[in-house]
């Protein structure tokens, strides 16, 4: 018997599998590949504390209080994985690094000022740049904020 199913081994999985097990919960993992071959294994593995749902977005289905614990959590998680990192002594390449955002045109503009608008409300630093480092023409400077890399 257990008290908690965990669907996935990615690092999102895992990290909430060891989270139970520290507190004294009993769960099982269930991952239907190897861990960590889907979205983790796949992709950069990059962690972020900015959701595909805009703190705007959460503002106006959920609530500006609701809206600040999801900027909050998010940051808590990386600092979970970070902290196991450590722990663990896991070589990991873990890197806090820069993000940027920009808009190519007048509708992505509209986005970004949206983005920008609702990350203030909840205390998500975020601030404009005139240049980024990278060779791409954009319409409107681009804010950046902190985004976090766990890089396996």
């Amino acid at each position: 018997m257990f008290d908690a199913a965990i669907v996935g081994g990615g690092i999102t999985g895992i990290s909430t599998a060891l989270q139970l097990q520290q507190s004294g919960k009993k769960c099982i993992l269930l991952e239907a590949a190897n861990i960590g071959s889907g979205t983790t294994g796949g992709t950069t593995a990059h962690l972020n504390d900015f959701f595909d749902t805009t703190f705007t977005e959460a503002i106006n289905d959920f609530g500006k209080d609701n809206a600040q614990l999801l900027a909050e959590v998010g940051q808590e998680a990386i600092g979970i994985i970070e902290t196991n990192l450590k722990n663990y002594n896991i070589d990991s390449n873990f890197e806090r690094k820069k993000a940027y955002l920009f808009a190519l045109d007048e509708k992505q503009e509209k986005q970004l000022e949206d983005i920008v608008d609702g990350a203030s409300k909840v205390g998500h630093e975020m601030m404009y740049v005139d240049e980024i480092l990278f060779l791409i023409p954009f319409k409107k400077q681009s804010p950046f904020l902190i985004r976090h890399s766990f890089i396996p």
